[in-house]
């Protein structure tokens, strides 16, 4: 039994590389040299008889979900079991508020020129 219920025959049937890439992906994006490579690494169990490497359906499914991205937290925000906290938010402000602080110190520059330039005497 596994955590997805009970194992039946076809899930314990033996493929073959080739039959195991073309279940994975009618489409030819996983190949059979992915698939060994991943046994090799030891990610996808499989059965070697003889010279030839074998795996089951339940060993696919398992190996997929082992490989599954799990969505990230967010990084900031209003989440307030997975934001940042305060402190580091006000250390690296971003968004909005960042553009805001741009904002104000680029038209203080502008101001200083002009009241530099206004002062020098033409030459």
């Amino acid at each position: 039994m596994t955590e997805h219920g009970p194992i039946n025959a076809a899930e314990t049937k033996l493929l073959r590389l080739k039959e195991a890439s073309i279940l994975l992906s009618p489409e030819g994006h996983i190949s059979v040299s992915t698939l060994r490579l991943e046994i090799g690494r030891q990610r996808l169990p499989a059965q070697k008889i003889g010279k030839s490497f074998y795996v089951t359906p339940l060993d696919l499914r398992e190996f997929i979900e082992r490989c599954r991205v799990k969505p990230k937290a967010p990084v900031c925000g209003s989440n307030l079991n997975g934001g940042t906290p305060l402190a580091v938010s006000l250390a690296a402000p971003v968004g909005s508020s960042e553009t805001a602080h741009a904002n104000i110190a680029l038209a203080s520059l502008k101001s200083l020129g002009q009241k530099l330039t206004s002062d020098s005497r033409n030459t």
